[in-house]
């Protein structure tokens, strides 16, 4: 009970101080003293404190206060006025503080509408060109017929970027065209020999490992079957070993080795898959035989194989039989694209080197080879003499 009380009387003469101290009245007269000067008298004559920066109230140079029985308020008032300075009264402290600065009120610019059409050399029209306006991010795409619209701000100097995958990139000054005609034309270049053993990439004059690659181009000059059955016939190294026990099933996994067998044989059974297969990157990530045995060939932009020890230099115990890296082709910046390709391949048998029977030396050979006999008429069986 006695604890209550004296919170009940500490809380009220708090109260009451802070009441009594926005009551002080103030009266100064003090000509061309500085900021600091006349903080120092205000605290002479009234119970505030002050909070503030010294380098910040010394650039405010000096100025007169003149007051007569005066509020904080007031006084405040006239002694920041004009200044960069802002005050606020927390209890008995005053603290002084330099103003938040205002953004100036946005002035509407003018705009410009900006369209046209883009078309290669051949007359052609290009969607999914790119068009910005140089030094921002303000432009658009160009849709199916070529064409493009946007609006950009009215300012000097308006210089428009236009850029597409396989084209040399065009810059155009805008001057005000009603509608403009861009002509982009190809950009050949030839790529330079590197090697991508799925960490990074190197140029080939400077990687001492054994390596072949492969553009998605060679690999489909000589098939369009499998990315497998085009690196069996463009590497002699890469072979698939086919197993006849399997026939044609068409949903057993070959067997491959790069440059023979360089682990122990007959581990198969011990381990859900073989051992003894050559590793897969695709991407920069470890993958299985299925999924590069499954992988479209119009998905693959390379194939590098590592044969010696570069790769278990990389990649450690499991490349001891090889890496087989696959880099697929990255999706062509801007708008949405569909892509169709269909292939259509015929397989025959060769039967031109057989010496083929006819009907009647095909019925000859089953019946001399006991397939069947000739009988009389009452059921016998002939001999071979009675036959002929």
């Amino acid at each position: 009970m006695r604890l209550g009380i004296y919170l009940v009387l500490l809380t009220t003469f708090t109260v009451s101080a802070n009441g009594f101290s926005q009551k002080v009245k103030v009266t100064l007269n003090l000509e061309q003293r500085s900021i600091l000067e006349i903080i120092k008298e205000l605290r002479k004559v009234s119970d505030y404190q002050f909070l503030y920066r010294v380098d910040e109230l010394r650039k405010c140079g000096k100025r007169d206060l003149k007051v007569q029985d005066a509020g904080v308020e007031e006084v405040m008032r006239q002694l920041l006025d004009g200044t960069h300075l802002t005050w606020r009264l927390d209890d008995d402290v005053i603290l002084i503080k330099t103003a938040p600065k205002t953004a100036a009120p946005a002035v509407p610019q003018k705009v410009r509408t900006v369209q046209g059409v883009v078309s290669d050399t051949k007359g052609g029209k290009l969607p999914g060109v790119t068009v910005i306006l140089k030094g921002t991010t303000l432009g658009g795409v160009t849709d199916a017929e070529g064409n493009f619209k946007f609006e950009i701000p009215d300012q000097k100097d308006m210089i428009l970027v236009f850029s597409f995958v396989g084209m040399k990139k065009q810059e155009v000054k805008y001057t005000g065209q009603e509608n403009l005609h861009i002509v982009l034309e190809d950009d050949i270049a030839e790529m330079e020999e590197v090697v991508v053993n799925g960490i990074f990439t190197r140029k080939k004059e400077n990687f001492t490992g054994s390596t072949t690659t492969f553009t998605s181009k060679e690999l489909k000059m000589v098939g369009n079957q499998s990315v497998l059955q085009s690196l069996k016939t463009l590497d002699p190294s890469f072979a698939i070993i086919e197993n006849n026990e399997f026939g044609s099933d068409p949903n057993h996994l070959p067997n491959i080795e790069i440059r023979g067998k360089s682990s122990i044989v007959g581990l198969t059974d011990e381990y859900e898959t073989d051992p003894n297969q050559p590793l897969f990157i695709l991407d920069g990530f470890e993958s299985d035989l299925e999924t590069i045995n499954d992988l479209s060939m119009d998905r693959v932009q390379s194939i590098t194989v590592l044969k010696d020890a570069a790769a278990t230099a990389i990649y450690g115990s499991k490349a001891a039989n090889g890496v087989v890296v696959v880099e697929t082709k990255l999706p062509a910046m801007g708008s949405l694209r569909v892509n169709y390709n269909g292939n259509l391949q015929l397989t025959f048998a060769d039967l031109s080197d057989y010496n083929l029977m006819n009907s009647y030396e095909k019925l000859t050979f089953e019946r001399l080879a006991g397939c069947y006999r000739l009988i009389d008429d009452e059921g016998n069986i002939l001999d071979e003499e009675q036959d002929q």
